[in-house]
């Protein structure tokens, strides 16, 4: 599988980014021009605390060309908001092992790089090709911190050494170090860097400045030919070489993955290498997790759950999906599973009241691809003790209400996946009796009832099932507008045009009356579909935000209120395909996502776009249950 860009477009460099990880929260992630332009740009980003406390270190290798007297920085950063340089980028790959291209007056700098998986160590491989002699300067940036802040760096925070008989280069601060070694020639020279400008971080609104600690430099003289060396990064002293082995072993993971996985449509064979990226390891489970988006999002339960079919069993990795959901539901409490493990080994966070209801539908599709009757007879206990807390009314002000429909939080509460809260502003009320809660809740009844004919319990979920249908089509259809509410709230109902309507159809069990599909689809496709996906709410709503930039008040102010979601695309295709039964829509609805994966993370899906065209990816780069979702859709087409 390749992604490559020929002939780099300089006019991108705020759009291209290309990611590797190492299954244990750390990253990779740079610009395809090798000019950070965000905070979290770093050739080498690593969890101190798998998958959290993760720390930038490496920020890159600047590389300086020296031809006949002259000078090229192949990767420097720009210095201010009116700088701008000129990428020597030819190419970018990403097949596990990002393989970058630089070229300048007769040379061609190769390099390679991919982490260790299931560890901090990365390896580095250069390969130039030169019509002349040259020189090849290679300056390590430091900046060893957080890797949400953007910091300024000062000679007193850093120290280094060099051992000479190892070839190890040392550096550290009382937060972190790495050791970095390399057979070249190492030349101490203490500094501070330049200025790195991140636009990206003045329109997020945050600081876009830093400079970096480099202790000196690596020396090459390139010779006319072919000519190679390597290095390798870890945490901890290690010896010189195995760069090369690193790299093969990481690109032969992801391809013998992708070709168990066997995706038909090899257009999206890069969504496989992707999947892979947000299953990682978390040190205080001792299990998997997901990342819910990179660069910045821990795991989440209810990315989790929703991201689960399409990360785990559309790729084959049924253990892992089990595993998943084991895991959550050993943490639920009474009745309600995390919602996000925070960074610091903190209790988790049970702000949510649909993650138990997304877990139901996990399970279920676990069981409709592996017929595990075993693994359902040995959870159904801890299932039916959760979904006894849903019914009875448990935290959260979760409560099923006397006409059987699931009624949750308060006006101070955010639950739903429109959980925006910022200074204590609600920014999307949805307490009391949300559509999608209820479509959940429906469908998670149907679950569990077809569940208890599997271990033959002596439970009656479906005549709950059949009274919440009942009154779901009764109090959520909106006859004059012929469309879903989107929520009620003490008895009132409000016609908002969201998206989560949706998923009243596109789930298994489906609580609205079929008559009533066409309308719903027809709804979203006319006032919420784009290209990759759907708003949060209708342009012609008052509250309706186009734009999603500036400061985080801001940005939050647009979350839910306008910007597009790239996962809600595989809900509304799903709804769709029920509906009509039109492959071929679909299938041209997919082709539209196409030019996205060479977008912002090549080979990957955005968490977000602005709602107004031409819908500019926002929010993480890489989201887990984007790729999820297309993904799924795309597998269900085969």
């Amino acid at each position: 599988m390749e992604i490559i860009m020929i002939k780099f477009d300089q006019s991108k460099a705020n759009e291209q980014e290309v990611l590797i990880t190492n299954g244990l929260g750390g990253y990779s992630l740079l610009s395809t021009s090798g000019i950070n332009f965000r905070k979290y740009h770093s050739l080498y980003t690593v969890s101190l605390k798998a998958p959290v406390a993760r720390t930038h270190i490496l920020s890159k290798l600047l590389m300086t060309l020296s031809i006949g007297g002259k000078s090229h920085q192949l990767n420097a950063d720009l210095k201010e908001a009116s700088d701008s340089k000129y990428s020597y980028a030819t190419s970018v790959t990403n097949t596990g092992a990002v393989i970058e291209k630089y070229e300048v007056e007769g040379v061609c700098v190769t390099r390679r790089r991919a982490f260790d998986y299931l560890t901090s160590r990365m390896g580095i491989c250069y390969e130039i090709v030169s019509d002349v002699d040259a020189k090849l300067t290679i300056s390590p940036l430091f900046n060893i911190r957080d890797h949400h802040d953007a910091v300024p760096v000062t000679m007193e925070d850093y120290s280094y050494d060099y051992v000479l008989e190892s070839k190890a280069l040392i550096c550290k601060t009382a937060l972190s170090g790495a050791v970095l070694v390399s057979e070249l020639e190492f030349t101490p020279n203490v500094r501070l860097s330049e200025t790195s400008y991140y636009k990206t971080e003045t329109r997020r609104g945050y600081p876009d400045l830093e400079n970096h600690y480099c202790p000196g430099d690596y020396s090459y003289a390139i010779s006319k030919g072919t000519q190679e060396f390597s290095m390798t990064i870890d945490l901890e002293m290690h010896e010189v070489g195995h760069a090369k082995e690193i790299i093969a072993k990481e690109e032969k993971r992801i391809t013998d993955f992708e070709r168990n996985v066997n995706l038909k449509d090899k257009r999206f064979e890069p969504l496989v290498l992707a999947s892979d990226q947000f299953i990682v390891e978390r040190s205080t489970t001792g299990t998997k997790t997901v990342i819910a988006g990179y660069p910045w999002f821990t795991d989440w339960g209810r990315d989790t759950m929703i991201a689960l079919p399409g990360l785990t069993l559309e790729t084959g990795r049924y253990a892992e999906a089990l595993e998943l959901i084991e895991t959550f539901i050993a943490y639920q409490k009474q009745g309600v599973i995390p919602n996000n493990f925070p960074d610091d080994d903190e209790e988790p966070m049970y702000n949510t009241a649909d993650a138990t209801l997304w877990l139901y539908q996990a399970i279920f599709a676990y069981y409709q691809k592996t017929k595990d009757d075993a693994s359902i007879k040995r959870l159904f206990p801890k299932l039916e003790e959760m979904f006894s807390y849903l019914l009875a009314g448990t935290i959260n002000d979760i409560y099923v209400d006397e006409d059987g429909l699931m009624s949750t939080g308060n006006e101070k509460t955010q639950l739903t996946w429109m959980d925006v809260k910022v200074n204590g502003w609600v920014v999307t009320p949805r307490h009391g009796k949300a559509v999608e809660i209820n479509a959940l809740f429906y469908n998670a009844l149907c679950v569990m009832d077809a569940f208890s004919k599997i271990v033959d319990a002596d439970r009656d979920y479906a005549k709950l099932a059949s009274k919440v249908k009942l009154k779901f089509n009764e109090l959520f259809w909106n006859e004059k507008e012929n469309r879903l509410y989107d929520l009620i709230i003490d008895g009132v109902r409000h016609d908002i045009i969201r998206p989560n309507m949706l998923f009243a159809i596109s789930l298994p069990f489906t609580a609205l009356n079929r008559d009533k599909w066409e309308a719903v689809v027809n709804t979203a496709q006319d006032h919420l579909l784009f290209d990759y996906g759907l708003r949060s709410v209708s342009p012609e709503d008052k509250d309706y935000h186009g734009k999603y930039e500036g400061d985080l008040l801001s940005r939050d102010g647009a979350y839910h209120r306008g910007a597009g979601w790239g996962w809600l695309i595989g809900p509304y295709l799903e709804a769709h395909y029920k509906t009509f039964n039109d492959k071929d829509y679909i299938k041209e609805r997919l082709d539209l996502l196409l030019p996205h994966l060479n977008q912002a993370a090549i080979g990957s899906i955005s968490e977000n776009f602005e709602g107004d065209a031409p819908n500019a990816p926002r929010g993480c780069c890489a989201q887990a249950w984007s790729v999820a979702e297309v993904l799924r859709i795309v597998r269900m087409m085969e």
